[in-house]
């Protein structure tokens, strides 16, 4: 019987609102173990800090470990740098700023209209969910539908308003990484990888983030 094999280091992975661990199938480090961290039900009222932290301490991540934060994900990884600080902060799709959220997210939830939405909205406008994440091939688009599909409508209510109360400030040391052709998400001022992709790139264009940080992570260890 084969050993299970041993790893330099612990990644835990936050995928985005409506996303699970499928988003990180692309994903590949050599040396690291990904682990994903399975969202939890949000309490009536939680703020997103409130939220993280005991997402956090559900999770008890391992002393050394990194974090990859996509989207929505992104917001909660800072939050957990806060609580403890981790080797490595990368943050895919995301902002520590709401501002650069783009309009059409922001509306709903100041209208008070986010008690509205459901993921089948999206399922049944497949064709402009794929322009706003950016899956063009047919496995791309098949997977995203499936991921929509399966979104638990309460939490997407419950995060839409939670990030728009969000208040945060740039960790230093984080790692950017962005899609040019992001159209939920303007880019923060300090990209580090600026990939070809949209919203969904952390899927779409894995690899090529996967060899990134595979290089940058190596780099920051010596």
């Amino acid at each position: 019987m084969s050993e299970a094999p041993t790893y330099q280091r612990k990644i835990y992975c936050i995928s985005g609102l409506g996303v699970d661990h499928r988003a990180f199938l692309r994903i590949t480090i050599a040396d690291a173990e990904l682990i994903h961290v399975p969202w939890i039900p949000a309490e009536k009222g939680e703020s997103l800090q409130t939220y993280a932290k005991r997402l956090y301490d559900q999770t008890q991540p391992d002393c050394n470990y990194s974090i990859i934060g996509v989207s929505f994900g992104g917001m909660i990884a800072q939050e957990w740098s806060k609580i403890s600080a981790p080797r490595h902060l990368i943050l895919i799709s995301s902002t520590h700023e709401p501002n650069h959220l783009r309009s059409f997210l922001k509306v709903p939830g100041k209208l008070g209209l986010n008690r509205l939405l459901h993921p089948s909205i999206a399922v049944f406008f497949s064709p402009i969910s794929n322009a706003l994440f950016g899956a063009k091939t047919k496995e791309d688009k098949h997977l995203l539908r499936a991921i929509l599909r399966d979104t638990d409508p309460k939490f997407l209510r419950w995060a839409t308003g939670a990030l728009l109360q969000w208040n945060s400030e740039e960790i230093k040391g984080a790692i950017y990484i962005h899609g040019r052709n992001d159209k939920m998400i303007s880019a923060p001022e300090k990209v580090d990888l600026e990939t070809d992709g949209g919203h969904f790139t952390v899927y779409t264009q894995g690899d090529e983030i996967s060899q990134f940080l595979h290089r940058i992570l190596k780099a920051k260890s010596n």
